[in-house]
């Protein structure tokens, strides 16, 4: 089974809409499946993913890959609509740091932070989010770590800009086909 944990649908409708995914239940996550794809809709923040990933890896014995995939800000130089492979992950709740050996696109490190506002000057990584580390901290208890990747898109350069499931939706589509090439 390939796994997808997301934090929006938006970030993932594009697999949906490709694959034959039905909708498997609304509570307490939704969750879209087939015979080899799975995917859980966490909900943004760390919580959120950590208990969603525990959740969707409690459900699967056989896991093939499992995949954190969603938008990340970026320094000012990185394209909008990028995509990354996550190689470190620094985790700004404890400033825990973890190594992925996992890289399917060009690599960047990553650092999770609990809320979308932060001190951008004490930046230590590449990328911003809001979920990665929670996720990579549940799949490590579960998961063999070569099974493990992080993948994020470019939305913003760390702007106040307003960023809606329509706009991310967009940015996943453009990058459909290369995603559903590497991921599958």
């Amino acid at each position: 089974m390939i796994i997808f944990v997301v934090a929006l649908k938006a970030e993932v409708s594009w697999l949906i809409d490709t694959i034959d995914l039905k909708l498997d239940q609304k509570t307490p996550f939704e969750i879209y499946k087939n015979d080899k794809i799975s995917i859980i809709i966490s909900g943004i923040g760390y919580i959120n993913s950590l208990v969603a990933t525990t959740y969707i890896i409690n459900q699967h014995k056989n896991i093939k890959k499992i995949i954190n995939i969603g938008i990340a800000g970026a320094k000012d130089s990185i394209k909008i609509s990028s995509i990354y492979s996550i190689y470190k992950l620094i985790d700004r709740f404890d400033d825990s740091i973890y190594f992925l050996d996992t890289i399917i696109f060009e690599k960047a490190s990553l650092s999770t932070y609990k809320e979308e506002k932060f001190d951008k000057k004490g930046l230590k990584s590449t990328l911003v989010d809001m979920e990665a580390s929670a996720f990579y901290k549940a799949c490590r208890y579960f998961v063999k770590k070569d099974k493990i990747y992080i993948i994020k898109v470019v939305s913003d350069n760390l702007q106040n800009i307003n960023i809606d499931n329509s706009f991310i939706k967009d940015l996943f589509d453009k990058n459909k086909n290369h995603l559903i090439k590497e991921l599958l």
